[in-house]
C-alpha cells in the first residue's frame, strides 16, 4: 500500500478546466491509505490559502518538517491537530508549519 501524500502542483501544471486564483497554493492527493469517508479521496486537487490564519474547525495543509513532505490536518476547538486522509498529525516535539487554510478541493473524473 502506497500512504497518503500531497504533491505541490505548479498553477501551469493544474488541468486547463481548472482557472488558477491569484495567491493560492495547489496540491495533489494520492495513496491508498486515505480511508473512505468521503470527505476526501486520490486524486483530488486542494487549493490553499496560505494568507488566512488557521482557526478551529478549518483543515489546513502543514509542512512536517521533513523536506518536500506535507500533510493534511483540521484544527479543532482548543487548537489541536487532527490528521486527515491518512495523514498523521504533527508532534509537538518536531517542527511543524501550517503552509495555508484549505480553500478548495476538486476531484476530476477518471
Amino acid at each position: 500500500m502506497q500512504p497518503s501524500s500531497l504533491t505541490e502542483i505548479d498553477v501551469d501544471s493544474l488541468p486547463e478546466f481548472l482557472t488558477p486564483a491569484k495567491g493560492l497554493l495547489y496540491f495533489e492527493l494520492a495513496g491508498d491509505q486515505i480511508g473512505d469517508d468521503g470527505e476526501f479521496a486520490a486524486g483530488n486537487i486542494l487549493s490553499v490559502d496560505p494568507s488566512l490564519d488557521a482557526e478551529p474547525g478549518d483543515t489546513v495543509i502543514w509542512w512536517t518538517g521533513v523536506e518536500r513532505t506535507m500533510a493534511l490536518a483540521r484544527i479543532d476547538e482548543n487548537m489541536s491537530f487532527h490528521g486527515l486522509a491518512g495523514f498523521a498529525p504533527p508532534i509537538a516535539e518536531q517542527p511543524a508549519k501550517i503552509r495555508g487554510v484549505l480553500s478548495g478541493r476538486f476531484h476530476p473524473l477518471s
